[in-house]
């Protein structure tokens, strides 16, 4: 029974559902606090005006994932960028180490012909 434990557990993408319960923990609260304060604005009494007031909270809602998500999507891409323009200046700086060791020995080279 512990093999078939473990290798469920290895199995499981943990990183998607640390992102589910990091959204989740951003967007309930800001929704529970969306739908109460519609529901005091609106002073809701019937079920049509409840099913009216869920809609709506479930449109803003969305919307209040989606734009956290294009926040850290767009953190993500920079972050990225900026990673791979460290690790080109670092190749640059290599390439340019080589070629003036290069230059800097003394061995006999052979002159390339000009056509």
């Amino acid at each position: 029974m512990a093999h078939i434990w473990d290798d469920w557990w290895m199995n499981k993408d943990v990183n998607k559902h640390i992102t589910i319960w990091y959204m989740l923990g951003r967007v309930a609260p800001i929704g529970a606090l969306f739908l109460l304060c519609i529901a005091l604005i609106f002073d809701v009494h019937s079920w049509l005006e409840y099913l009216l007031v869920a809609i709506g909270t479930v449109f803003a809602v969305i919307a209040f994932t989606w734009w956290w998500w294009v926040l850290d999507t767009v953190k993500e891409l920079f972050n990225l960028l900026k990673g791979a323009h460290q690790r080109f200046d670092t190749i640059i700086e290599d390439i340019q180490e080589i070629k003036s060791e290069v230059n800097a020995s003394n061995r006999k080279r052979n002159q390339q012909k000009k056509d």
